[in-house]
């Protein structure tokens, strides 16, 4: 029976005897827009915070702007953060939002520290007070690690030695959500993420840079006859193609 009383209660979690409510910060970016359209295939309410001035091309790409209730919330608004939760009452809240780039922390590192740091502590503040049966993800980075690797490798046991303000800040981000988890025993899952690539990533990234030059350049390489190609092959298309958000 107690096994019988555990696969029910998985189920039910699965399929939702009422529509789930999932948060999500940083929900315009790249992962904040796949993982929406994942929810929302699955049936989710999705409710997203903005911070403007916002865009929206992700969700019109994927179609799904229609279908997100969108909240206007300053990560480094504690009031907002607390009042969005208690009243919202999610049963999932997905925490992808903040400032990105290491090099700009360098030039703006108390922007980076409210954020990234105190942002990610009035979360699990507002988690712990407001919906502690929620379950809480929280998006860490690679970029902790710093120099750090055992035998070139890095995995979950391999030290943080953040080498910039953007890591410290996610390392401390990292550290509290641990912390509330062994100490409140809320459900709070860290997930380190590495480098990701899609359609959907910022233009800044060196990789998107890359992407974006790539069948451009190719329209230059010279055909056999010597003479220089007309159109360009897209990624993933056909010559004289692009994808649609490759440029």
């Amino acid at each position: 029976m107690a096994e019988d009383t555990k696969l029910a209660a998985i189920n039910e979690y699965s399929t939702g005897m009422q529509q789930r409510i999932a948060l999500i910060t940083g929900v315009l970016g790249q992962d904040g827009s796949y993982l929406s359209e994942l929810l929302l295939a699955k049936g989710y309410k999705v409710v997203g915070l903005i911070r403007p001035p916002a865009s929206f091309d992700n969700h019109e790409y994927l179609k799904i702007a229609g279908r997100i209730d969108y909240r206007e919330c300053d990560l480094g608004d504690e009031q907002a953060i607390a009042g969005t939760v208690a009243a919202l009452q999610p049963d999932e809240i997905y925490h992808l939002g903040g400032l990105s780039s290491p090099r700009q922390s360098w030039a703006a590192p108390k922007a980076y520290t409210e954020t990234n740091a105190l942002g990610t502590l009035y979360l699990l503040e507002a988690l712990r007070k407001h919906a502690p049966r929620a379950r809480f993800f929280n998006a860490a980075t690679s970029e902790m690690f710093g120099m750090g690797h055992e035998q070139g490798l890095q995995t979950e046991t391999t030290p943080f030695l953040p080498t910039n303000p953007y890591a410290v800040t996610k390392t401390y981000a990292y550290w509290m959500a641990d912390v509330y988890r062994k100490s409140y025993g809320l459900f709070i899952a860290n997930g380190i993420l590495f480098s990701h690539e899609s359609p959907l990533r910022q233009l800044e990234f060196v990789t998107r840079k890359i992407s974006q030059a790539w069948p451009r350049s190719i329209s230059a390489w010279p055909t056999r006859s010597g003479s220089a190609t007309s159109t360009a092959a897209g990624i993933g298309g056909t010559p004289g193609t692009t994808c649609g958000r490759c440029g």
